[in-house]
This record gives C-alpha cells, structure tokens and sequence, in this order.
C-alpha cells in the first residue's frame, strides 16, 4: 500500500544513517553519552507525537502544540511575579494550555473547520501572545525546580528519557485497550459510519 511503502522508506533512511554513524564513528556514535543525547533532546518531540498520533486516527491535524508549548513556556516564567508556587503555576499553566486546545478541537468539530487552517492560526496566535506578555523580552525560571525535573538522573537515566517512555506506553494502551482509542480510529476511517454507529464526533475530536 502507498502508507506501506512511505513507511519502508522512512525506515530505510533511519537504518541507512545509523549505518553511516556506525561505519563512519563507531566509538561515537554507539557511545552511551550519545544515545542518552539523542534521547534527551528528542522527549519533547516524542512526547508530543505519541499524544498528537490520536488526533491523527481522527484525521485530523494539531500544528498548534509548538505555539501553546511557547505561550505556556513564558506564563510559567512569569507567574512567579503574581506569587503562585510551583504547584499550582504548573496547573495553571497546563489549564491555560488544555484551555486553548479545547477551544481549538471544538472549533473544528463543531464548525467542520479544516484543522491544518485552525491549528496553524492557533499556532500563531498563541505565539503572538507570548510575544506580547513578554513584551519580547527573555524570562527564566528557578533553575534548581527545572533542572530536578528536566535534567536530573534516576538510575543512570535522564528523566526526560524516562517521561518520553512513560508517555509512550501509556498513549499505545489508550489507542490500542480504551474506547476512545478505538473511536479516534473509526472516526478517521469513517465518520458518517461512526457518526450512524453512535459515535460523537464533536466529543471526541474536542
């Protein structure tokens, strides 16, 4: 099948550069400081892909995490100046993001709006009110909390590498063992046969 042979080709890439990084810099590149490397700097990406694979079953698309992922990055920096502690400026901002996505997700499946157009105008959005809170400026947070959760080590692992995993697994058991897993599959295959069978296309896709 045409998903079949783009799939193939993708693996082939993957194996060809590992075969060049293995051929070209054996001590490098199966070293085990660069595979935790590797790891490290890709948990957000997996994270994000594991949690953004459901609403591809939806067919649909979510070009709005990079932007929510910004916004979200600077209101955590700034809420320390209204006197939140860590816990609930962690909610708070979490909220604020579920917040948009939620408005996002209902604006599609309420108005049968194209996704790639809401997600990407989302997307600048709430870039743009990043942009704005910070008045372009830099903001940091308490290193010590950030580099505990980010960048400590647990049993010779960094715990990025070990969120990525645990994120992982648990999004293939809600896609493959819950039945919101399986309503994202039928709706992407079929909405009107879902929409017949009792399925609810404005809850789910939301």
């Amino acid at each position: 099948t045409p998903d079949g042979v783009q799939n193939l080709t993708l693996l082939c890439i993957f194996a060809v550069g590992c075969v060049g990084g293995v051929i070209f810099e054996p001590s490098i590149f199966l070293a085990k400081v660069n595979i935790l490397n590797i790891f490290t700097n890709s948990a957000n990406v997996i994270i994000t892909a594991a949690a953004v694979t459901l609403v591809l079953n939806t067919g649909n698309l979510n070009l709005s995490v990079g932007g929510v992922a910004a916004m979200s990055g600077v209101l955590f920096a700034l809420f320390p100046k209204t006197g939140y502690g860590f816990g609930p400026r962690l909610l708070l901002t979490l909220g604020i993001g579920a917040a948009f996505g939620v408005i996002c997700g209902y604006s599609i499946a309420k108005f049968a709006l194209p996704s790639f157009i809401i997600t990407l105008a989302f997307s600048y959005i709430c870039r743009g009110i990043g942009q704005i809170i910070a008045k372009g400026a830099i903001y940091f947070t308490e290193a010590k909390i950030v580099g505990f959760f980010g960048g400590t080590i647990f049993g010779g692992l960094p715990l990025p590498m070990l969120y990525a995993l645990q994120f992982t697994f648990i999004f293939i058991f809600i896609q493959k063992k819950t039945a919101f897993g399986s309503k994202c599959c039928a709706i992407g295959a079929n909405l009107t046969a879902s929409n017949l069978s009792g399925i609810s296309d404005n809850y789910v896709i939301t």
